[in-house]
């Protein structure tokens, strides 16, 4: 039922936000090695920065990138970042497993919030949709889609993290912190099979939050 009314969504509101264009890689890897992923996420309403012994980047800036790309990064190394945002900074340091994805959402204040996942589903036939609650404040976070707003996923804790497979269809979700909405829909376009999508609650400044999302991608190696 939730994948035909994904289908049938009514296509009413804005376009998705995802990384565009080239990538400075942040950290150093190769093919041959046993990865895991991480990407970073502007959760700040306001531009942010992240740096590591490889590089720097800023997220939310002039070309409204707000969710980067995921990069492979060495399974079992333990990986540091410095993140700058207009309410300060901070040191975030982890350890990511073999094949683990971990979206690194960088708050106002500087500080971080830490979306661990590790799917273990994949059908090429199919997309996969993963909701993310990257607000702290955003407490029992659902999804929803269709006129008749179906619950897709529910009581999504902050920090957490759901994920599904549906059938490749047009796709405009909403979004509620509890019984609160969040304002406005998040059009998705057309899934494409074997591809994998992020729909995420993010802080606006204002205190509300907003929602924001689109086709995950990751950086080569090259």
């Amino acid at each position: 039922m939730v994948r035909r009314l994904l289908a049938c969504a009514a296509v009413i509101a804005a376009v998705p936000l995802a990384a565009s264009g080239e990538e400075i890689r942040l950290y150093s890897t190769g093919p041959g090695v046993v990865s895991g992923y991480v990407r970073f996420l502007d959760a700040a309403a306001g531009p942010v920065s992240m740096s590591t012994a490889a590089g720097s980047q800023t997220l939310g800036g002039a070309d409204g990138t707000l969710i980067g790309r995921f990069q492979a990064v060495p399974a079992g190394t333990p990986q540091r970042a410095t993140l700058t945002a207009s309410g300060g900074g901070s040191v975030v340091e982890l350890t990511v497993a073999a094949d683990e994805f971990v979206t690194i959402a960088i708050l106002a204040d500087g500080q971080s919030l830490l979306i661990r996942d590790t799917p273990r589903d994949f059908n090429a036939l199919k997309a996969d949709i993963a909701f993310l609650n990257a607000d702290p404040a955003c407490m029992g976070a659902r999804m929803r889609a269709g006129a008749k707003k179906t619950v897709v996923f529910d009581r999504v804790a902050p920090g957490g993290i759901a994920r599904r497979l549906v059938n490749p269809a047009v796709a405009v979700v909403e979004a509620a912190c509890g019984e609160v909405d969040v304002p406005g829909t998040l059009d998705l376009g057309t899934l494409e099979p074997g591809g994998r999508y992020s729909v995420v609650i993010v802080p606006d400044g204002s205190g509300g939050r907003r929602l924001i999302g689109g086709r995950d991608e990751r950086t080569s190696y090259n």
